[in-house]
């Protein structure tokens, strides 16, 4: 309600829906974004959903505001969920602008403490840094205006990869598979193969990303004649940053008798 008793938000509820007239000019909410201020029209909007039986975000991204006992969300920050079999990847980013191609910055474009909150208790991996964040509800970090983070929520702590290699013609077969900690089988997931020649510069021709469903996955690297030597070839669980390398020796096969 406005000063002058003018009703802001006008809701009206028939049956099991609800619908909400923002009896305001929500206009200027890119000003108050850029200001910093918007943050008591946003929240009085997410209470009139949550009583309107809307669900609630499973991410959330909240920092301690100083005079307040509680935490709030923090302003211009984008949550990304991505969904992969049993796990669940979530990128956020705080934006420096309203818009990328924009002249103006936010008020607000220090470095943010903050919690960042799930529904319940998951194996958290930093994926840019390739550090494991526990089994937890909620974290702490440090959010950066323009910089991405990206974790993966995993319903398990990954112990390892279980990697066989073995020569073929031209070239190895790689076999590998994701090694939970406990009796958990392994959802799907992404690897990524990288092959480095004998002066130890890397293939870029040879190296891919592999989706290997139920953790496992098999993959013929053909490297090529006339290239003898110790070669060596990297696994790389994605999401976890755990590696697995071996080097190993590539050979001509033996040339065929002439008949």
């Amino acid at each position: 309600m406005a000063d002058d008793g003018t009703l802001l938000f006008l809701v009206n509820r028939s049956g099991a829906g609800t619908a909400i007239l923002l009896n305001v000019l929500s206009r200027d909410y890119q000003i108050w974004r850029t200001a910093g201020t918007e943050a008591p029209f946003r929240e009085s909007v997410a209470e009139l959903l949550r009583e309107a039986g809307a669900p609630t975000g499973p991410v959330r991204v909240e920092a301690k505001v100083l005079g307040e006992e509680t935490h709030r969300r923090v302003g211009a920050c984008e949550i990304h969920r991505f969904r992969l079999g049993d796990a669940e990847y979530v990128g956020l980013i705080r934006m420096a602008k309203t818009r990328p191609d924009d002249m103006i910055f936010l008020a607000d474009n220090r470095p943010k403490p903050v919690w960042i909150q799930f529904p319940q208790a998951v194996h958290v991996y930093d994926v840019r840094r390739g550090v494991y964040r526990g089994c937890v509800e909620r974290f702490d970090d440090v959010l950066y205006p323009g910089r991405t983070e990206f974790f993966a929520l995993l319903p398990y702590e990954v112990r390892g990869l279980d990697v066989r290699r073995e020569p073929i013609v031209g070239g190895v077969r790689i076999t590998a598979r994701v090694e939970p900690r406990g009796d958990r089988e392994p959802t799907t997931h992404l690897l990524r193969m990288e092959v480095f020649d004998p002066t130890g510069n890397p293939r870029r021709e040879l190296a891919r990303n592999v989706l290997a469903e139920n953790g496992a996955v098999v993959q013929e690297i053909f490297i090529g004649f006339g290239v003898s030597g110790k070669w060596r070839v990297r696994v790389k669980d994605v999401a976890t940053g755990t590696l697995w390398e071996d080097t190993f020796e590539h050979a001509d096969p033996a040339p065929t008798a002439a008949r």
